[in-house]
C-alpha cells in the first residue's frame, strides 16, 4: 500500500507544477535570487580554489558530481518522492533522475535551478546546492580532448585537478604521471597487440604531458608511488627504453622534494593481510568535504571507491605495501642499479 506521505507530497509538488505550466504565458516568470549575491556570477566564471601552495586550481568535478548526487538523493529523500515522482515534476525520465544522483552525468545548472524552485528548497542549502552543481558542470583542460585521450586518463586528469595527496601502488607500469614519451610508444605498441584501442595514441601522449606538467607546477599535489619490482623485470619493454624510464625516475624524484618513489622487493614477506590483487591508487582533497576515494586498476576499466570502510582497507594495505617497501633513497640506488644493468644488456645485443 502506497505511503500516504509519499502520496501527499506528490500531490501537493504536483499541483503547484500543475498551476504554474498552466499560468506560465499569463504571468512573468519571477526572477531567480540567489541568496548569495555572488554566487550567480560565480556561475559563468571559471572557479578556483586556492590549494595549499597557493596554486589557483578547479575542484574536480568528478568529486563534486558525486557530493552533488548525494545532495539531490537526500533531497528527494525528504520529500518523500521516488525517482521517477520526481521524474514527472521535473518532466524527466526516471533514468535521468537515477543517473543524476549516481553522479554519472554532468549535471545542466538551469536543471538544477528549476529543481531548486521546484522543491521549494531557499537559503543556504539552496546556495550550497547550486555552488555543487556549478563546481560539478565545470569542464577542465582534458575536455578538450573529448574521447581520444581515453577514459582512464580522462578520470585521473579530473581527480589530479585539485587533489591534495596522490598515492599509488603499480604492479603492472610505470606511474602514468612518470613516464617519458619513449615508454609511452613502447606501451601502445603492447596494448595494440591486446585489441582496439580506445584512444588515438597521439592525443593520449599528448595529455600525459599536460598531467605531468601540472604534478610539477608550484603547489603541485604531494604524489608518492611504490613500484613493485615484479612489474619492473617483467613488462616486455626494450632494455634500453626502460633503463631511460628509470633515470628519469631517478632525476626527477632527486629534483623534486612533493614526490616519493619506493620499491617493493619481489621477496620480501608483507604481514598483516593478503596481497593486492590489482594497482590501486589514493587520493585526497583540500577541502573537508571532499572526502578520499580510490582508484582501483582492472584488466577493462578503473573502479571508483569511495565508501569510507572500502577506502580504509585499501589505505591499510598501502600502508602495508609502504612498511615492506624499500626506504626512498635504497630505492633510488636500486633503480640506478637496475638501469645500468639493462644500459649493459642493451649494449651487448648491438
Amino acid at each position: 500500500m502506497r505511503d500516504p506521505h509519499v502520496h501527499l507530497a506528490h500531490v501537493r509538488i504536483s499541483a503547484r507544477l500543475t498551476e504554474e505550466v498552466e499560468n506560465r504565458d499569463a504571468r512573468p516568470q519571477p526572477a531567480i535570487t540567489l541568496h548569495n549575491p555572488g554566487l550567480l556570477q560565480k556561475v559563468t566564471d571559471p572557479y578556483a580554489v586556492s590549494s595549499p601552495g597557493g596554486r589557483a586550481v578547479m575542484p574536480s568535478p568528478y568529486v563534486r558530481r558525486r557530493r552533488l548526487a548525494a545532495e539531490l538523493r537526500r533531497l528527494r529523500e525528504e520529500r518523500g518522492l521516488t525517482a521517477e515522482e520526481l521524474g514527472q515534476v521535473l518532466f524527466h525520465s526516471r533514468t535521468k533522475i537515477t543517473r543524476l544522483e549516481n553522479a554519472q552525468v554532468r549535471p545542466n545548472l538551469a536543471e538544477i535551478m528549476d529543481l531548486l524552485e521546484r522543491l521549494e528548497v531557499t537559503g543556504p542549502r539552496y546556495d550550497k546546492i547550486l555552488r555543487l552543481a556549478r563546481d560539478a558542470a565545470a569542464k577542465g583542460w582534458w575536455d578538450r580532448y573529448g574521447a581520444s585521450m581515453g577514459p582512464r586518463q580522462r578520470l585521473a586528469a579530473d581527480l589530479e585537478s585539485n587533489a591534495d595527496t596522490i598515492r599509488g601502488y603499480d604492479q603492472s607500469a610505470f606511474p602514468a604521471l612518470l613516464q617519458i614519451p619513449e615508454y609511452v610508444d613502447a606501451l601502445v605498441e603492447l596494448d595494440e597487440r591486446q585489441g582496439t584501442l580506445d584512444y588515438r595514441p597521439d592525443r593520449m601522449a599528448h595529455a600525459r604531458t599536460q598531467r605531468q606538467q601540472r604534478l610539477l607546477q608550484p603547489g603541485g599535489p604531494t604524489y608518492e608511488a611504490i613500484l613493485d619490482e615484479s612489474m619492473i623485470h617483467r613488462l616486455a619493454v626494450p632494455p634500453e627504453i626502460k633503463a631511460a624510464q628509470l633515470r628519469h625516475i631517478t632525476t626527477l624524484v632527486s629534483s623534486e622534494e612533493h614526490i616519493r618513489v619506493m620499491v617493493l622487493p619481489s621477496d620480501k614477506p608483507i604481514p598483516g593481510g593478503f596481497l593486492p590483487k590489482a594497482s590501486f591508487y589514493l587520493y585526497t582533497f583540500p577541502e573537508p568535504g571532499d572526502p578520499p576515494l580510490v582508484v582501483v586498476d582492472t584488466i577493462t576499466t578503473d573502479l571508483i571507491l569511495t565508501q569510507r570502510n572500502e577506502v580504509k582497507r585499501y589505505t591499510d594495505m598501502y600502508d602495508r605495501l609502504r612498511e615492506a617497501a624499500l626506504s626512498p633513497d635504497d630505492s633510488i640506488a636500486f633503480l640506478k642499479r637496475v638501469a645500468d644493468r639493462l644500459t649493459d644488456q642493451a649494449g651487448s645485443r648491438t
